[in-house]
C-alpha cells in the first residue's frame, strides 16, 4: 500500500447535509519533553539530606499539603512543606 504524503493541512469540505468529506493531512514533528526529577530531599528541621532513587525517597518522610477553606484569611491558598 502506498501512503499519501502531503506537507500542508487541507480543510474538510462540507455539503448542505452536514456531511464532511475530503482529506486531512498533517506533518508530524518530533517533540522533546523536559522533565524535572527530584534527586534529593533536605530536611527543613535538621538539614539532613535524604537521597531519592527513581523518584522514591530512601527513608521515611512527611510531606504536608494544606488547602485552606473558605471564611478564613487564606481562602483557597495552598501551603506545602
Amino acid at each position: 500500500m502506498k501512503r499519501e504524503q502531503c506537507n500542508s493541512r487541507t480543510a474538510p469540505a462540507k455539503n448542505g447535509a452536514g456531511i464532511t468529506g475530503g482529506t486531512v493531512c498533517a506533518s508530524l514533528k518530533n517533540r522533546q519533553k523536559k522533565v524535572k526529577e527530584v534527586t534529593s530531599i533536605v530536611c527543613n528541621k535538621c538539614g539532613r539530606v535524604i537521597p531519592v532513587i527513581e523518584g522514591v525517597p530512601q527513608e521515611d518522610v512527611l510531606s504536608v499539603d494544606k488547602r485552606w477553606g473558605y471564611f478564613s484569611d487564606k481562602d483557597n491558598r495552598m501551603d506545602h512543606f
